[in-house]
């Protein structure tokens, strides 16, 4: 403890690890991840072989077929970073793309409009709470 114009100030000790012990934890789950994925790979290969999977088209279309879920992935990796939580983005995904599939199936719309009215009705739905919560928050109306 140090004083400097009558005030007190204190030092603190800060504990960093340092050497390969800190290296090998900071990167155990990507390392876990990889080896599953490549772990995953390799039965697949072995077991569907007939069907081309050992091809490196194949390969590709793993990241291809689910471009949309790398994007959703990497968007609540930066909603995580940050602080935010939002639990919600996989039970959306969902209940959109079952409701675009019943409509696409069932009322012979195409896609695109099966897109577009959903994403009309998702936001004109979602500004309605907002605007409700803030007026409800805020008082507006009273």
């Amino acid at each position: 403890m140090q004083k400097q114009d009558g005030r007190q100030q204190y030092k603190r000790k800060v504990v960093v690890k340092h050497g390969k012990e800190k290296d090998k934890q900071q990167y155990v789950l990507l390392i876990i991840t990889i080896v599953l994925f490549v772990v995953m790979y390799v039965a697949g290969m072995i077991l569907f072989n007939e069907q081309g999977f050992a091809k490196p088209q194949m390969f590709l279309n793993l990241f291809i077929s689910n471009a949309g879920l790398i994007v959703i992935g990497c968007g609540m990796t930066l909603v995580m970073i940050t602080g935010g939580i939002d639990i919600s983005v996989g039970s959306v995904t969902a209940l959109v793309c079952m409701v675009s599939a019943y409509i696409m199936e069932n009322k012979g719309m195409s896609a695109w409009m099966a897109v577009f009215s959903l994403w009309s009705s998702a936001s004109a739905l979602v500004s309605y709470r907002d605007i409700s919560l803030l007026i409800w928050r805020f008082s507006l109306l009273s």
